[in-house]
């Protein structure tokens, strides 16, 4: 499974982003500003930083990533986080099941 966030450029203090889940769009994202190339990652400030990670569910408080069902109306929230959320942890739990690699790739 390759999870891709694709992100706009940062506004209002937030960045948005669409996530694509084996290359069909899935949600809208929510997250924290996107910090540049020779920045320190602030915690709990800043977006996860760009690279592929591998993906395996645990507890963390390190990033905060917010998925929504649709846009809200201001351009920079989601709607309906808890229904984007548990459709794709339903997906993730399926992966780790079938026993597949999953990735997780941030522009």
């Amino acid at each position: 499974m390759v999870i891709s966030i694709l992100r706009k450029p940062s506004a209002k203090g937030a960045t948005l982003s669409t996530r694509h889940v084996d290359g069909r769009q899935f949600c809208f994202e929510v997250e924290d500003v996107v910090r540049g190339p020779s920045e320190t990652k602030v915690y709990s400030k800043t977006a996860i930083p760009t690279g592929t990670y591998r993906l395996r569910i645990t507890t963390s408080n390190r990033y905060c990533l917010l998925p929504g069902s649709a846009l809200g109306s201001d351009g920079v929230s989601g709607t309906a986080s808890r229904v984007a959320f548990d459709k794709l942890f339903l997906l993730i739990e399926q992966a780790v099941t079938n026993n597949e690699s999953i990735t997780l790739t941030t522009n």
